[in-house]
Formats: structure tokens, C-alpha cells, sequence
């Protein structure tokens, strides 16, 4: 069995507070010069730098979760608007988690820390080698610069991995602390979506890229009816709607135990969560939500032997599922009269192959896969897809994707890894260590609606897969072997 060996924080040496405060210094100096940009990154790393000088672990914790919930955003300079293809847009996680990591790996080349062993690191550095082999074994290809900046950026994002389990793993009730702050974050971010929405229908549109205002045509692919405008929060987009799938599941599977002490406080993150689902209008997010609350009811009655009091009615599940999702549902309908028809023709689109985003999708994919089998083990190289999409170059399926940039080496690493969770989710669920953290089988439910759901859009290439799985792998792995209060009173009883 694996036992993971995570060295407690040492502080830095001297040499290491002055490196990085001339450093910035020299930035801000530059940004002064230049623009605004480089003092606003300037203003990041001395932040950033006394925030993690004399940060907790959990400090540094929480500080990577806000910085990620962030993300979702963008920081405009000057009037430059929000895209993907331009470097006018600083995301904040990147970079905290490259100063992070630059002073990480500053203690473990001086010997002032050591990182000991990290599961499931393995199969993430494979993909990663994988992903930069077959980008530099095509150096002619017109995309190998982006290539390699898009090989750096799966770096950083194991990089997130690193920070959050080499902080989480060593502490069980960090773990529990991380897992509700998360749900917090996420139903006050759906919230504020709901109330920008609401506010901009009464008139008062709080910023032009608050809330993006569309026809019902471009959500349901219908000719008729195509002048009823739509508003969502210009932020739920599809990506956002996966992870906001994600979190409302595992609200959602924590509520159901019957051990859980604020279960009715965690319920209703999870029903304002899932209304946020909803306003996505992402189907992806849609169909991983269903595929995880499929689960739940069975993850309910699923109790060893041992502590036969902690398991729970299947349909007292099924119940809770129902009420939360048709309750949301109509909530939204009544403020919202005209979603009514958005909502259902969007999911009726779903059967629609042979036209709209799914057929484009499906053809997409085809077109990658027939490319790919001509390099089928090392691949094309990262980003070399953007020689056959058209525009926006988005390939909507990170395994799809991971074929046709790093080829069958690549597509065994990501299995690798999901491979290697579920055995040991399987593993603990069998001898059921999953009662002495109770939050082992909501994060397992919740990352399998997740993982359908990141199958329609790259939400790998985002923090927050990366913070998740981070969060899902501290629960299976974590040294704290004091027995669960939860354990012993059911075998007592």
C-alpha cells in the first residue's frame, strides 16, 4: 500500500526573502517605465510573497483556493476586452502558483525542505513528458512555440497539484476545511450570478460583461423564436458550469449523511448551486450532473457492515435529489417565465447529431482521431490541432485532445491516472477506511459526474481540475490514522 511521506514546512532562508524582494523591486521599477501591466504583476509577487512568508498551511491553502475562484475572471488592462488570444488578461492563479513554485523549488534545491512522496504524481509526470516529447519530436511544426507554452501551462497545473497535496495530505481536518470553504465559494459565486441576472432584467445592467445577453435560436438551435433574449452571467460558461457541477454533487452527497451536522446548510449551497448549473446552459455540465446524482442514491446505502447506523435510506436520497433539482427548477421558471423553453429545447438539443454544437463536436473529434493515426504513439504535438479546427481551435475533449497532441502515451497516462484513484477509492470503500473521512465518497461521486462532464469541454487545462483532484487524492491518502468519532460510536452502539 502506498504511504505518502510529506515533509512539514521549513522557512526560507535569507537569501530567499532578498532574491524575491529585489526581484520585485526590479519589476516594479520596469513596470513604471513600460505600463501597467508589469506594476500590476509586481504588486502580485510582493503580495503573494508575504502572504505565504508567514501563511499556515491552511493559509496557503485558502490563499490558492480564492486565487483559483478567481480565475474565473479576468483582470482587464485599459479598454482591452476579455478573449482568449490575446496576453491583455492576467488570470490570478498563474501567477501565484509560478511564485509558489519557484520559491518551492528554491527549499528543495538548498535543502531547507524535502517533498517526499507524492501519490499519484506519477502518471501526471508521464502526461506531461509525454505532452513535451511529442511536442519537441516535431520542431518544424508552425505551432511549437504555442505548443511548448501550452506544455508549461500542464507544468503549472501539476504544479497546483503539488501545492494543495503537499499541504492537504498531511492533515485530515485541512482536508474537511478545504472541502466546505469550496462549496462556500461556489454558492456565493452562483448567488451573485443569480443577482446579476435578476438585476439586469430590472434595468440596471451592472457592467456590459456582467451579463451576456443572447437569442434563444443561438441556445436551442430553433429557427422560431429566435428575438427572445436571453441574459446569463457572462461568467458561467461552459467550463464553469462543469465545475459548478461538480461542487453541487459533492454538497449535495455530504448533506445526505446522516452523520453530517450542518447537512441542511449544505443542502442549500447545493440547490443554489444547482440553479447556477442551470443558468450555464452548458449540456456537458448538465449531463455530468446527471451522471453523478445517478450515483448518489447508491453512494447513500453503500455502509460496511461496521457502522450499519450511518447508512442511509436510497430513497430518502432519491427524494432530496428530486426536491433540490425540480425545486431549482421551478424556482428559476417563475422568476425567469421564458427560460421554461430555453431549458427544456437546450436538453431536447442533446438527441440532435446531426446538426448545431454536437455535430460540430462529433465531426471535430473525427477529424482529430483520423489525424492522429498517423502519429498514433507520440502523437502531432500540443496545439498542432490548431492546424485542422477552425476558430475558436478548441478541440472539446481533453483525452481527444491528449491523442491527437501526445498520442497513445499520453491517453495511457490520463487513464493511468484515473485508473489509479478509482483502485484506491475501491480499495478503502471495501475495507471501509471510508468512514474515518466521510468526505471519501462525496468526492468520489462528485468527481464521477465531473469526469463525464469535462469529456465535452477542455476544463482540464483549468486550475480548478487540478485543485480537485488534488482534494479528491487527499482523501484517499491520508495519514491521520486517529479513528473516526463516527466509527466508534456506531460499532459501540
Amino acid at each position: 500500500m502506498d504511504r505518502p511521506a510529506i515533509q512539514p514546512s521549513l522557512n526560507p532562508g535569507l537569501f530567499v526573502e532578498l532574491s524575491v524582494a529585489l526581484a520585485a523591486c526590479a519589476v516594479t521599477l520596469i513596470g513604471l517605465y513600460v505600463g501597467f501591466q508589469f506594476l500590476f504583476v509586481a504588486i502580485v509577487v510582493v503580495a503573494v510573497f508575504f502572504a505565504l512568508r508567514k501563511a499556515s498551511p491552511a493559509g496557503q491553502v485558502a490563499f490558492l483556493m480564492v486565487a483559483i475562484q478567481l480565475n474565473i475572471f479576468s483582470i482587464e488592462f485599459g479598454d482591452r476586452v476579455f478573449n482568449y488570444e490575446n496576453f491583455y488578461t492576467l488570470r490570478p492563479a498563474t501567477p501565484v502558483v509560478a511564485i509558489m513554485l519557484v520559491l518551492l523549488l528554491w527549499r528543495l534545491l538548498n535543502g531547507t525542505e524535502k517533498l517526499g512522496y507524492l501519490p499519484a504524481i506519477k502518471p501526471m509526470l508521464l502526461l506531461d513528458g509525454a505532452y513535451f516529447f511529442s511536442t519537441l519530436a516535431h520542431p518544424s511544426s508552425p505551432f511549437l512555440y504555442r505548443g511548448l507554452m501550452a506544455c508549461t501551462l500542464l507544468t503549472i497545473n501539476i504544479g497546483i497539484f503539488i501545492l494543495f497535496i503537499r499541504q492537504l495530505l498531511p492533515d485530515r481536518n485541512l482536508i474537511d476545511r478545504a472541502a466546505r470553504w469550496l462549496i462556500a465559494l461556489y454558492a456565493i459565486y452562483a448567488l451573485a450570478g443569480i443577482l446579476m441576472v435578476l438585476v439586469n432584467l430590472s434595468g440596471l445592467d451592472p457592467h456590459d460583461y456582467l451579463v451576456q445577453v443572447d437569442t434563444l435560436s443561438n441556445y436551442t438551435m430553433a429557427t422560431e423564436g429566435g428575438n427572445t433574449q436571453i441574459p446569463r452571467p457572462w461568467s458561467f460558461e461552459p467550463n464553469t458550469g462543469s465545475q459548478m457541477a461538480a461542487v453541487c454533487l459533492l454538497a449535495l452527497t455530504k448533506a445526505i449523511q446522516r452523520d453530517e451536522k450542518h447537512r441542511y446548510l449544505l443542502w442549500l449551497c447545493a440547490a443554489v448551486i444547482s440553479i447556477g448549473v442551470m443558468l450555464s446552459f452548458s449540456r456537458g455540465a448538465w449531463v455530468g450532473l446527471g451522471a453523478g446524482l445517478i450515483l448518489l442514491p447508491f453512494s447513500a446505502r453503500y455502509v460496511p457492515m461496521q457502522a450499519p447506523k450511518l447508512r442511509g435510506s436510497m430513497w430518502r436520497a432519491i427524494v432530496i435529489v428530486c426536491a433540490t433539482l425540480v425545486g431549482g427548477y421551478f424556482l428559476l421558471i417563475t422568476l425567469l417565465p421564458y427560460l421554461k423553453d430555453v431549458l427544456v429545447d437546450r436538453l431536447m438539443t442533446l438527441t440532435m447529431w446531426d446538426q448545431g454544437t454536437m455535430f460540430l463536436r462529433f465531426q471535430n473529434w473525427m477529424l482529430l482521431i483520423t489525424d492522429a493515426l498517423g502519429s498514433p504513439i507520440i502523437g502531432r504535438g500540443a496545439t498542432a490541432y490548431r492546424g485542422l479546427l477552425e476558430p475558436p481551435f478548441v478541440p472539446e475533449s481533453f483525452l481527444i485532445e491528449t491523442f491527437h497532441s501526445a498520442g497513445l502515451v499520453g491517453v495511457a497516462a490520463f487513464v493511468w491516472l484515473q485508473v489509479y484513484l478509482l483502485r484506491r477509492a475501491l480499495r478503502m470503500l471495501r475495507a471501509g477506511q471510508h468512514l474515518k473521512l466521510r468526505w471519501t465518497v462525496p468526492f468520489l461521486v462528485s468527481y464521477g459526474g465531473y469526469f463525464v462532464s469535462i469529456q465535452t469541454n477542455p476544463n482540464v487545462w483549468g486550475a480548478f481540475y487540478w485543485m480537485f483532484v488534488a482534494l479528491l487524492t487527499a482523501t484517499f491518502f491520508s495519514q491521520d490514522q486517529d479513528r473516526d468519532p463516527a466509527i466508534a460510536e456506531a460499532e459501540t452502539a
